[in-house]
C-alpha cells in the first residue's frame, strides 16, 4: 500500500481509504452485513488504514459496524466520523451544528465506534445557522481534551475553506471525480499551498464508475442515489454515461487515475462493500502509482 503524509498533522494515510456509507446497508441494494465484514477484514489485509464514516450511514449502522470490526486494530487504524446531520426522528434529515447536538453526536459516536477518542471529526454540512467560525472553536476544545485528535470539514465552498483553514481545519472532505471535478480550479491548490489535506469522497460517482451501471440501470426506490442529481436526473445520468463511454481504458481505472493523480489530492475514499472491491482497487492504484 501507498501512503501519503496530512500535512500539519501525524496522520499517514492510504491513498485509498474505506468509504463507510455502504457499511450502512440502508439504502444500498445487494449489500450484506456478511459482505461488508468480509471487505474491512480484505481492507486491513491490504494496508488500508483509513475508515470514513458518520452516524448517518444506515442510522449508526456504519459505526456499528466499524467499531466491532476495528476494536482490535484500533491503534493502527485512523477513524473519521462526522456530526451535523441528524435523522429527527420523523424520516427527515435535520442540519444541526450546535454545541449540544455535536456533543450528543459525539458521546454516540464513541459508543458505537467503540473507541475513547476520534482520530479526524469531520462537519458534515454547513447548516446556515451556526457559523463555521464558533463551530471550529467548540472543536478545537474538544481536540485540546483529546478526545478528537484532527478537525475536518466536509461539503465547503472555496469561501468556507478560507474559513475552515483560519480556524486550524487540517483537513476538506469534499466530493471530487470525473463528473464533479470543480474542486481542482480553487479548492485543492488552495489545500496544497496552505498544507492542508484533501480527501476526495464518491471518487466513482456513487459506482457510475464501475461495471455495474449502464443505460439500463434503474433506481430503486430507496436506493440512496436517487437523491444524486447525476442518477435521479434523466439528462444528467445520460451525459455522465456519455463521459464515461469516452473514456480510453476502464472507467473504473482512469477514476481513480484522475482523482489520485490531481496535485493535492490525499486520498481517494471509496465505498467498498465486498472483499472483490478492495482487491480490484488495491490492483488499480499499485498500477497507477
Amino acid at each position: 500500500m501507498i501512503y501519503r503524509q496530512v500535512q500539519n498533522t501525524d496522520l499517514l494515510v492510504s491513498v485509498i481509504g474505506y468509504g463507510g456509507w455502504g457499511a450502512g446497508i440502508k439504502g444500498w441494494p445487494d449489500v450484506s452485513e456478511k459482505k461488508v465484514c468480509e471487505s474491512i477484514n480484505e481492507a486491513i489485509k491490504y494496508g488500508i488504514n483509513i475508515f470514513d464514516t458518520s452516524p448517518l450511514y444506515g442510522n449508526g449502522m456504519s459505526e456499528a459496524i466499524l467499531g466491532a470490526m476495528l476494536s482490535s486494530w484500533r491503534k493502527y487504524v485512523i477513524i473519521s466520523t462526522k456530526f451535523g446531520l441528524v435523522d429527527n426522528g420523523f424520516g427527515k434529515i435535520q442540519h444541526d451544528l450546535s454545541r449540544d447536538s455535536m456533543l450528543r453526536e459525539l458521546d454516540t459516536s464513541l459508543t458505537r465506534l467503540k473507541t475513547d477518542y476520534i482520530d479526524i471529526y469531520t462537519v458534515h454540512f454547513p447548516d446556515g445557522i451556526n457559523s463555521l467560525e464558533n463551530v471550529f472553536n467548540e472543536l478545537l476544545l474538544l481536540k485540546k481534551n483529546n478526545v478528537i485528535k484532527n478537525i475536518a470539514a466536509s461539503n465547503l465552498s472555496i469561501e468556507n475553506v478560507r474559513i475552515a483553514h483560519s480556524c486550524g481545519v487540517t483537513i476538506i472532505q469534499n466530493k471530487f471525480n470525473l463528473i464533479d471535478s470543480n474542486d481542482v480550479n480553487e479548492i485543492i491548490p488552495f489545500c496544497k499551498a496552505n498544507s492542508m489535506g484533501y480527501f476526495a469522497y464518491s471518487p466513482l460517482s456513487q459506482g457510475l464508475f464501475t461495471d455495474k451501471i449502464n443505460a439500463d440501470f434503474k433506481l430503486s426506490k430507496k436506493d440512496v442515489r436517487r437523491f444524486n442529481p447525476v442518477f435521479s436526473n434523466s439528462n444528467n445520468f445520460s451525459n455522465a454515461l456519455t463521459i464515461k463511454e469516452s473514456l480510453a481504458v476502464s472507467p473504473l481505472y482512469s477514476s481513480l487515475k484522475y482523482v489520485l493523480e490531481t496535485d493535492g489530492v490525499t486520498t481517494a475514499l471509496i465505498t467498498m462493500t465486498r472483499p472483490e472491491h478492495v482487491r480490484q482497487n488495491v490492483k488499480i492504484i499499485e498500477s497507477i502509482l
